[in-house]
Protein backbone atom coordinates (compact mmCIF):
# COMPACT_ATOMS: atom_id res chain seq x y z
CA UNK A 1 0.00 0.00 0.00
CA UNK A 2 1.63 3.30 -0.92
CA UNK A 3 0.19 7.05 -0.53
CA UNK A 4 -0.92 9.56 -3.41
CA UNK A 5 -0.61 13.07 -2.35
CA UNK A 6 -2.16 16.20 -4.54
CA UNK A 7 -1.18 19.75 -2.68
CA UNK A 8 -4.82 21.53 -3.10
CA UNK A 9 -4.48 24.79 -1.34
CA UNK A 10 -7.66 25.84 -2.89
CA UNK A 11 -9.49 23.09 -0.70
CA UNK A 12 -10.32 26.58 2.35
CA UNK A 13 -12.07 28.31 -0.12
CA UNK A 14 -13.44 25.07 -1.69
CA UNK A 15 -15.21 24.14 1.64
CA UNK A 16 -16.54 28.00 2.40
CA UNK A 17 -18.37 27.81 -1.45
CA UNK A 18 -19.73 23.92 -0.51
CA UNK A 19 -19.57 23.26 -4.99
CA UNK A 20 -18.88 20.21 -6.46
CA UNK A 21 -17.95 22.19 -9.43
CA UNK A 22 -15.75 25.01 -7.43
CA UNK A 23 -13.88 27.33 -9.63
CA UNK A 24 -10.75 28.51 -7.53
CA UNK A 25 -9.63 32.42 -8.50
CA UNK A 26 -6.36 32.63 -10.13
CA UNK A 27 -4.17 33.06 -7.61
CA UNK A 28 -5.44 29.61 -5.82
CA UNK A 29 -5.10 27.92 -9.12
CA UNK A 30 -1.38 29.32 -9.73
CA UNK A 31 -0.65 28.56 -6.13
CA UNK A 32 -1.52 24.42 -6.62
CA UNK A 33 0.56 24.74 -9.57
CA UNK A 34 3.81 26.13 -8.45
CA UNK A 35 3.87 24.47 -5.02
CA UNK A 36 2.34 20.86 -6.66
CA UNK A 37 5.74 19.37 -5.40
CA UNK A 38 5.34 20.41 -2.13
CA UNK A 39 4.51 16.97 -0.50
CA UNK A 40 7.62 15.34 -1.98
CA UNK A 41 9.24 16.29 1.15
CA UNK A 42 6.29 14.99 3.81
CA UNK A 43 5.72 12.17 1.44
CA UNK A 44 7.26 8.44 2.22
CA UNK A 45 9.39 5.87 0.13
CA UNK A 46 7.44 4.27 -2.28
CA UNK A 47 4.61 7.29 -2.44
CA UNK A 48 2.94 9.31 -5.39
CA UNK A 49 3.07 12.74 -5.77
CA UNK A 50 0.85 14.19 -8.17
CA UNK A 51 2.32 17.55 -10.02
CA UNK A 52 1.83 19.29 -13.59
CA UNK A 53 5.81 19.87 -13.58
CA UNK A 54 8.35 17.77 -15.17
CA UNK A 55 10.77 18.79 -13.31
CA UNK A 56 13.21 16.53 -10.84
CA UNK A 57 12.89 15.58 -7.64
CA UNK A 58 14.93 17.69 -5.02
CA UNK A 59 18.29 16.17 -4.31
CA UNK A 60 17.59 14.89 -0.74
CA UNK A 61 14.61 13.54 -1.31
CA UNK A 62 14.59 10.02 -2.70
CA UNK A 63 11.92 7.45 -3.51
CA UNK A 64 9.15 9.72 -4.26
CA UNK A 65 7.53 8.79 -8.05
CA UNK A 66 5.96 11.70 -9.88
CA UNK A 67 2.78 11.87 -11.82
CA UNK A 68 0.32 13.48 -13.74
CA UNK A 69 -3.53 13.15 -12.30
CA UNK A 70 -4.78 11.51 -15.47
CA UNK A 71 -1.57 9.05 -15.85
CA UNK A 72 -1.78 8.39 -11.75
CA UNK A 73 -2.22 4.49 -11.34
CA UNK A 74 -4.05 4.24 -8.06
CA UNK A 75 -4.54 0.97 -6.22
CA UNK A 76 -7.25 -0.24 -4.60
CA UNK A 77 -5.30 -0.44 -1.20
CA UNK A 78 -3.39 2.66 -1.94
CA UNK A 79 -4.30 6.10 0.38
CA UNK A 80 -5.40 8.99 -1.48
CA UNK A 81 -3.69 12.18 0.32
CA UNK A 82 -5.16 15.67 -0.53
CA UNK A 83 -3.99 19.08 0.89
CA UNK A 84 -7.65 18.75 2.16
CA UNK A 85 -10.42 16.57 1.67
CA UNK A 86 -13.89 18.13 -0.18
CA UNK A 87 -16.37 17.88 -3.01
CA UNK A 88 -14.04 19.68 -5.63
CA UNK A 89 -11.03 17.43 -5.21
CA UNK A 90 -13.58 14.40 -4.74
CA UNK A 91 -14.36 15.28 -8.54
CA UNK A 92 -10.89 15.61 -9.44
CA UNK A 93 -10.11 11.94 -8.55
CA UNK A 94 -13.44 10.89 -10.24
CA UNK A 95 -12.32 12.55 -13.69
CA UNK A 96 -9.21 10.88 -13.32
CA UNK A 97 -11.00 7.59 -13.32
CA UNK A 98 -10.77 6.94 -9.28
CA UNK A 99 -13.50 5.11 -8.45
CA UNK A 100 -16.23 6.46 -6.32
CA UNK A 101 -15.91 3.33 -3.75
CA UNK A 102 -12.26 4.32 -3.34
CA UNK A 103 -13.09 7.79 -2.61
CA UNK A 104 -14.79 9.34 1.00
CA UNK A 105 -18.50 9.46 -0.27
CA UNK A 106 -20.27 12.99 -0.52
CA UNK A 107 -21.94 12.49 3.19
CA UNK A 108 -18.52 11.88 4.60
CA UNK A 109 -16.86 15.00 2.77
CA UNK A 110 -20.53 16.89 4.02
CA UNK A 111 -18.92 15.83 7.57
CA UNK A 112 -15.46 17.45 6.93
CA UNK A 113 -17.48 20.78 5.86
CA UNK A 114 -19.69 20.69 8.82
CA UNK A 115 -16.60 19.90 11.20
CA UNK A 116 -14.22 22.54 9.91
CA UNK A 117 -17.49 25.33 10.85
CA UNK A 118 -15.39 27.84 13.10
CA UNK A 119 -18.34 26.67 15.49
CA UNK A 120 -15.99 23.52 16.17
CA UNK A 121 -13.03 26.02 17.64
CA UNK A 122 -15.85 27.31 19.67
CA UNK A 123 -16.84 23.80 21.34
CA UNK A 124 -13.11 23.10 21.61
CA UNK A 125 -12.77 26.23 23.86
CA UNK A 126 -15.75 25.44 25.80
CA UNK A 127 -14.15 22.15 26.64
CA UNK A 128 -10.71 23.56 27.43
CA UNK A 129 -12.17 26.18 29.33
CA UNK A 130 -14.21 22.89 31.71
CA UNK A 131 -11.59 21.24 32.26
CA UNK A 132 -8.28 23.45 32.43
CA UNK A 133 -9.05 24.21 36.23
CA UNK A 134 -6.65 27.34 37.28
CA UNK A 135 -5.05 28.22 33.64
CA UNK A 136 -7.31 31.50 32.44
CA UNK A 137 -9.03 31.38 28.79
CA UNK A 138 -10.94 33.89 26.84
CA UNK A 139 -14.27 33.23 26.24
CA UNK A 140 -15.43 30.98 23.13
CA UNK A 141 -16.42 32.29 19.78
CA UNK A 142 -19.73 33.16 19.07
CA UNK A 143 -22.68 32.80 16.35
CA UNK A 144 -24.11 35.70 15.73
CA UNK A 145 -27.43 34.98 12.94
CA UNK A 146 -28.37 38.77 12.41
CA UNK A 147 -26.91 42.31 11.61
CA UNK A 148 -28.16 43.10 14.66
CA UNK A 149 -26.57 40.12 16.84
CA UNK A 150 -23.25 41.60 15.27
CA UNK A 151 -23.98 44.95 16.06
CA UNK A 152 -24.90 44.37 19.96
CA UNK A 153 -21.72 42.18 20.04
CA UNK A 154 -19.15 44.49 18.77
CA UNK A 155 -20.81 47.18 21.19
CA UNK A 156 -20.69 45.05 23.95
CA UNK A 157 -16.67 44.23 23.18
CA UNK A 158 -15.10 47.14 22.41
CA UNK A 159 -12.92 45.81 19.78
CA UNK A 160 -13.83 42.12 18.41
CA UNK A 161 -13.14 40.12 15.82
CA UNK A 162 -15.59 38.75 12.96
CA UNK A 163 -15.01 36.10 11.15
CA UNK A 164 -17.03 33.68 8.46
CA UNK A 165 -17.99 30.59 9.49
CA UNK A 166 -15.90 28.92 6.41
CA UNK A 167 -12.92 30.78 4.48
CA UNK A 168 -9.00 30.77 2.88
CA UNK A 169 -6.56 31.90 4.99
CA UNK A 170 -6.51 35.23 5.56
CA UNK A 171 -9.58 35.75 3.78
CA UNK A 172 -13.17 36.35 5.64
CA UNK A 173 -11.45 37.36 9.00
CA UNK A 174 -11.95 41.55 10.26
CA UNK A 175 -11.12 43.50 13.48
CA UNK A 176 -13.63 46.36 13.94
CA UNK A 177 -14.42 48.68 16.86
CA UNK A 178 -17.69 50.54 17.95
CA UNK A 179 -18.15 52.15 14.81
CA UNK A 180 -18.06 49.43 12.01
CA UNK A 181 -17.54 50.60 8.83
CA UNK A 182 -20.50 50.47 5.94
CA UNK A 183 -18.11 48.54 3.96
CA UNK A 184 -17.84 45.62 7.10
CA UNK A 185 -21.79 45.78 7.45
CA UNK A 186 -21.97 44.70 4.17
CA UNK A 187 -19.99 41.82 4.54
CA UNK A 188 -21.41 40.82 7.14
CA UNK A 189 -24.80 40.79 5.54
CA UNK A 190 -23.92 38.55 2.47
CA UNK A 191 -21.86 35.83 5.09
CA UNK A 192 -24.67 35.39 7.01
CA UNK A 193 -27.31 35.51 3.79
CA UNK A 194 -24.87 32.65 2.60
CA UNK A 195 -23.66 30.82 5.73
CA UNK A 196 -25.69 31.46 7.77
CA UNK A 197 -23.97 33.22 10.77
CA UNK A 198 -21.03 35.09 11.95
CA UNK A 199 -18.64 34.29 14.62
CA UNK A 200 -18.01 36.57 16.76
CA UNK A 201 -14.94 37.07 19.45
CA UNK A 202 -13.50 39.51 21.71
CA UNK A 203 -10.62 40.94 20.02
CA UNK A 204 -6.97 40.01 21.93
CA UNK A 205 -3.53 41.72 22.15
CA UNK A 206 -1.80 39.38 20.25
CA UNK A 207 1.90 38.36 21.66
CA UNK A 208 2.97 34.91 19.73
CA UNK A 209 1.44 32.93 16.97
CA UNK A 210 1.72 29.22 17.01
CA UNK A 211 -0.04 25.78 16.93
CA UNK A 212 -0.17 22.26 17.77
CA UNK A 213 -0.96 19.76 15.26
CA UNK A 214 -2.39 16.15 15.63
CA UNK A 215 -3.19 13.21 13.78
CA UNK A 216 -6.21 11.50 13.60
CA UNK A 217 -5.77 7.82 12.56
CA UNK A 218 -8.23 4.56 13.39
CA UNK A 219 -10.20 6.72 15.67
CA UNK A 220 -7.16 7.46 17.58
CA UNK A 221 -5.64 10.80 18.12
CA UNK A 222 -1.94 11.42 18.64
CA UNK A 223 0.03 15.03 19.27
CA UNK A 224 2.31 15.35 16.16
CA UNK A 225 3.98 18.20 16.69
CA UNK A 226 4.09 22.17 17.51
CA UNK A 227 3.95 24.98 14.63
CA UNK A 228 5.37 28.75 15.41
CA UNK A 229 4.32 30.75 12.88
CA UNK A 230 3.99 34.23 11.93
CA UNK A 231 1.22 36.03 10.11
CA UNK A 232 0.31 39.66 9.22
CA UNK A 233 -3.48 41.11 9.19
CA UNK A 234 -4.22 36.97 9.52
CA UNK A 235 -2.43 36.08 6.44
CA UNK A 236 0.32 32.94 7.00
CA UNK A 237 3.64 34.62 6.25
CA UNK A 238 5.95 31.46 7.59
CA UNK A 239 7.15 28.90 10.27
CA UNK A 240 10.22 28.84 12.56
CA UNK A 241 12.35 25.80 11.78
CA UNK A 242 12.72 24.61 15.51
CA UNK A 243 12.58 21.45 17.06
CA UNK A 244 9.29 20.66 19.06
CA UNK A 245 11.47 20.97 22.60
CA UNK A 246 13.28 24.59 21.22
CA UNK A 247 9.48 25.28 20.54
CA UNK A 248 8.55 24.62 23.94
CA UNK A 249 11.35 26.48 25.30
CA UNK A 250 10.33 29.18 23.46
CA UNK A 251 7.31 29.58 24.54
CA UNK A 252 7.93 28.68 28.05
CA UNK A 253 9.21 32.49 27.96
CA UNK A 254 5.52 33.57 28.30
CA UNK A 255 3.49 30.71 29.62
CA UNK A 256 4.08 27.27 31.58
CA UNK A 257 4.87 24.67 29.83
CA UNK A 258 2.90 22.54 31.88
CA UNK A 259 -0.14 25.05 30.57
CA UNK A 260 0.59 23.74 27.13
CA UNK A 261 0.33 19.90 28.01
CA UNK A 262 -2.85 20.52 29.75
CA UNK A 263 -3.88 22.19 26.37
CA UNK A 264 -2.39 19.42 24.45
CA UNK A 265 -3.79 16.37 26.30
CA UNK A 266 -6.94 18.25 26.66
CA UNK A 267 -7.47 18.66 22.96
CA UNK A 268 -6.56 14.91 22.13
CA UNK A 269 -9.31 14.03 24.34
CA UNK A 270 -11.76 16.81 22.14
CA UNK A 271 -10.59 15.52 19.33
CA UNK A 272 -10.91 12.04 19.96
CA UNK A 273 -14.77 12.57 20.56
CA UNK A 274 -15.42 15.05 18.22
CA UNK A 275 -13.51 14.92 14.73
CA UNK A 276 -11.25 11.28 14.84
CA UNK A 277 -14.56 8.84 14.47
CA UNK A 278 -15.02 10.66 11.29
CA UNK A 279 -12.14 11.29 9.74
CA UNK A 280 -8.22 10.67 9.36
CA UNK A 281 -5.57 12.94 8.80
CA UNK A 282 -3.39 15.71 9.98
CA UNK A 283 -5.69 18.31 12.23
CA UNK A 284 -3.90 21.93 12.57
CA UNK A 285 -5.25 23.84 16.16
CA UNK A 286 -4.26 27.58 15.92
CA UNK A 287 -3.36 29.66 18.81
CA UNK A 288 -2.18 31.89 20.32
CA UNK A 289 -0.26 33.80 23.39
CA UNK A 290 -1.61 37.02 24.11
CA UNK A 291 -1.45 39.51 26.87
CA UNK A 292 -3.80 40.72 29.16
CA UNK A 293 -2.83 43.43 31.57
CA UNK A 294 0.36 42.16 32.53
CA UNK A 295 0.41 38.61 32.41
CA UNK A 296 0.61 36.37 29.38
CA UNK A 297 -2.17 33.85 28.44
CA UNK A 298 -3.01 31.14 26.25
CA UNK A 299 -5.90 30.99 23.29
CA UNK A 300 -6.14 27.31 22.71
CA UNK A 301 -8.45 27.28 19.67
CA UNK A 302 -8.20 30.30 17.44
CA UNK A 303 -8.73 27.70 14.45
CA UNK A 304 -9.22 24.53 13.73
CA UNK A 305 -8.05 23.19 10.20
CA UNK A 306 -8.89 19.83 8.91
CA UNK A 307 -6.17 19.01 6.25
CA UNK A 308 -2.58 19.26 5.81
CA UNK A 309 -1.13 22.64 7.16
CA UNK A 310 2.26 24.48 6.47
CA UNK A 311 3.29 24.16 10.35
CA UNK A 312 3.15 20.39 9.38
CA UNK A 313 5.06 20.33 6.73
CA UNK A 314 7.52 22.60 8.26
CA UNK A 315 7.34 20.45 11.11
CA UNK A 316 7.87 16.64 9.22
CA UNK A 317 11.12 18.49 6.84
CA UNK A 318 12.35 20.10 10.27
CA UNK A 319 12.58 16.31 11.71
CA UNK A 320 13.72 14.50 8.75
CA UNK A 321 16.47 16.94 6.74
CA UNK A 322 17.65 19.72 8.96
CA UNK A 323 20.48 19.32 11.94
CA UNK A 324 19.53 18.95 15.12
CA UNK A 325 19.91 22.01 16.93
CA UNK A 326 19.58 24.00 13.76
CA UNK A 327 17.01 27.26 13.41
CA UNK A 328 16.04 28.58 10.46
CA UNK A 329 12.56 29.49 9.07
CA UNK A 330 10.51 28.03 6.35
CA UNK A 331 8.77 30.65 3.79
CA UNK A 332 6.34 30.90 1.12
CA UNK A 333 7.67 33.45 -1.35
CA UNK A 334 5.57 35.58 -3.51
CA UNK A 335 6.54 37.93 -6.38
CA UNK A 336 5.48 38.70 -9.94
CA UNK A 337 6.60 36.15 -12.39
CA UNK A 338 10.35 36.80 -13.46
CA UNK A 339 11.60 38.80 -10.25
CA UNK A 340 10.85 35.47 -8.30
CA UNK A 341 13.13 33.49 -10.67
CA UNK A 342 15.78 36.21 -10.60
CA UNK A 343 15.53 36.52 -6.21
CA UNK A 344 15.76 32.17 -5.96
CA UNK A 345 19.33 33.10 -8.08
CA UNK A 346 20.31 35.63 -6.05
CA UNK A 347 19.79 33.63 -2.86
CA UNK A 348 21.35 30.30 -4.42
CA UNK A 349 24.54 32.70 -4.83
CA UNK A 350 24.63 34.96 -1.77
CA UNK A 351 23.27 31.84 0.83
CA UNK A 352 24.54 28.56 -0.63
CA UNK A 353 23.28 25.08 0.94
CA UNK A 354 25.06 23.72 3.47
CA UNK A 355 24.99 19.97 4.57
CA UNK A 356 26.76 17.76 7.09
CA UNK A 357 25.55 14.01 7.07
CA UNK A 358 23.21 14.76 4.32
CA UNK A 359 21.10 17.18 6.86
CA UNK A 360 20.44 21.35 6.26
CA UNK A 361 22.26 22.99 8.64
CA UNK A 362 22.66 26.03 7.04
CA UNK A 363 22.28 28.38 3.55
CA UNK A 364 18.59 28.45 1.43
CA UNK A 365 16.92 25.50 0.04
CA UNK A 366 14.18 25.92 -2.31
CA UNK A 367 11.82 22.93 -1.82
CA UNK A 368 9.93 23.53 -5.37
CA UNK A 369 11.39 24.44 -8.75
CA UNK A 370 11.28 28.14 -9.68
CA UNK A 371 10.57 28.99 -13.22
CA UNK A 372 10.03 31.63 -15.91
CA UNK A 373 6.60 31.53 -14.65
CA UNK A 374 6.54 31.20 -11.17
CA UNK A 375 4.91 33.64 -9.03
CA UNK A 376 4.64 31.17 -5.40
CA UNK A 377 7.68 29.53 -4.05
CA UNK A 378 8.53 27.53 -0.79
CA UNK A 379 12.00 27.48 0.82
CA UNK A 380 14.02 27.18 3.84
CA UNK A 381 16.66 29.50 5.18
CA UNK A 382 18.16 27.76 7.43
CA UNK A 383 21.34 29.08 9.99
CA UNK A 384 20.34 32.32 12.29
Amino acid sequence: MSKIYLFNPQHDLSLAAGDIEYRAPEPAVQLASDLSLLPVWYADYGDTVITDTDAELPPLVRGVHLSGIRDVVVGENDRLMPWGWDRSVRMQFLRAGVPADWLPSVSEIDMVRALSHRRTAGRAMDYVRAHASGMRLPDAAVELGSFREVEAFVASRGNAVLKAPWSGSGRGVFWCGVQMAQSLAGWCGRVIQRQGCVMGEQALDKVQDFAMEFLCSAGEVSFAGYSLFTTSGGVYRGNRMMSDTMIEDELAKYVPVSDLHTVRDLLCRFLSGEIAPHYSGYVGVDMMVYRDGGEFLINPAVEINMRMTMGMVARVIYDRYVGEGCRGWFHIGHQPPGMLLAKDREMRAGMPLVLDGGRIVGGYCPLVPVGDSSVYSAYLVMGE
